[in-house]
């Protein structure tokens, strides 16, 4: 039963990275931005900035913020920044 349960696990990891590098590469996008601890409210809204999106909110309770990534080149840019850990699509719930 463990067994079973970490394959589907490690099954829906798989999928979800599978779409997040899809969806990554379609171009314009809200998005969730992490970054990694320590990284000051300006650093944030630079990083945004210099890739090329745009801020939408700099949370303060996590390490994040809400933006909007107009093209594929500037999530590219994100996703290469070493103070960013992850991009999440920002989606209604």
């Amino acid at each position: 039963m463990k067994r079973l349960l970490s394959a589907l696990v490690i099954l829906g990891a798989l999928l979800i990275l599978g779409a997040t590098a899809g969806w990554a590469q379609q171009g314009a996008a809200d998005v969730i931005i992490m970054f990694r601890e320590g990284v000051s409210h300006p650093a944030r809204e630079a990083a945004v900035r210099r890739a090329g999106a745009i801020l939408k909110f700099n949370y303060r309770t996590v390490h994040g913020a809400a933006a909007h990534v107009p093209h594929a080149a500037a999530m590219q840019l994100l996703q290469q920044d070493p103070d960013v850990v992850a991009i999440i699509p920002d989606r209604a719930v």
